[in-house]
């Protein structure tokens, strides 16, 4: 079994660098590391030993990931951020799990100013599905079509809704097979994606509490659904109207109608909605199982 490591990176260079020093630190020459460079400012410098892709334009994090998977060579991908650092032992724990058709998801830690992987506490473990209700840390507002953090479960490796944190392993075939992220505008909507074609194709996430990794979360990046930027929303209606049931995602569509840029993210999306089309069709030939069927799994509430 061999695993390739796919880092999308837009101007993060130093962080990058730290990034690739710490999956070396931790598992050596084993994983090959592929390198998208999304058409940086100051453009990656070479680093040894990595692949190194660099795109002619700006296309966005997740079609850069899909591009490095279909660069890589190994049997397995891990999908990760370029600004993670890997605790000891995570490979090993990794390779022993990995097998076809499941999503699995690493414990992660969000780092502090001392970037300390091996902090005793404060690891998260896992997501679930918010689809329209209050977020957590401004309940006066709600979310729509989220990947939030879930609960922590007994034992090290069990079923979870969703990933989230940034480090995703998955069989490079089964990757390519659902044909996710390509169409997905700068960032977000890779979780959401991902999760939903993971389980409705067949298979299934688990989470992996021995693999740690520890995330540098970008402030202000992450935001209201009700306040977000246009091309999350426009990343979430693509999602919704490709992967759910029609009048599913037009009730999540409808919830999304408060958000200020809500006309640009629906003028887009109308734009590309032969795309639409052709994906929602694609989906409905690869998925085994319903959206229902993922509701009723995991007792998720759903907008009437």
């Amino acid at each position: 079994m061999t695993l390739s490591i796919v880092i999308a990176s837009y101007n993060d260079n130093d962080q990058l660098a730290a990034t690739v020093a710490s999956i070396r630190a931790t598992a050596g020459e084993g994983p090959e590391i592929v390198v998208v460079d999304d058409c940086s400012v100051r453009p990656i410098n070479f680093i040894p030993n990595v692949k190194l892709v660099r795109n002619s334009r700006r296309i966005g994090c997740g079609p850069s990931r899909f591009v490095g998977a279909m660069k890589a060579v190994g049997e397995y991908l891990l999908i990760c951020d370029s600004h993670m650092r890997f605790a000891s032992g995570w490979y090993e724990a990794a390779m022993t799990k990995l097998r076809p058709k499941v999503l699995h998801c690493g414990r992660c830690l969000g780092l502090g100013k001392d970037m300390n992987v091996d902090a005793p506490e404060g690891a998260y473990s896992g997501a679930t599905w918010n689809f329209c209700g209050p977020d957590r840390a401004f309940p006066r507002l709600n979310q729509v079509l989220e990947c939030v953090w879930a609960a922590e479960q007994e034992g090290d490796d069990y079923e979870i809704p969703a990933v989230m944190g940034a480090i995703y392993f998955l069989q490079r075939e089964w990757f390519i097979q659902m044909n996710p992220l390509r169409h997905l505008h700068l960032w977000g909507g890779d979780e959401q994606e991902l999760s939903l074609k993971a389980w409705l194709s067949g298979g299934e996430i688990r989470l992996l509490k021995s693999v740690r990794v520890g995330h540098l979360f970008r402030q202000g990046q992450v935001s209201n659904s009700f306040v977000m930027p246009h091309h999350v929303m426009y990343n979430k209606l693509l999602v919704a109207h490709t992967c759910l049931p029609p009048e599913m995602a037009t009730r999540l569509q409808n919830k999304m109608q408060r958000n200020l840029q809500y006309g640009i993210a629906l003028k887009n999306l109308r734009d590309d909605w032969h795309l639409i089309e052709t994906e929602r069709a694609y989906n409905e030939r690869i998925f085994t199982r319903s959206f229902q069927w993922l509701l009723d799994k995991f007792k998720l509430p759903f907008p009437s």
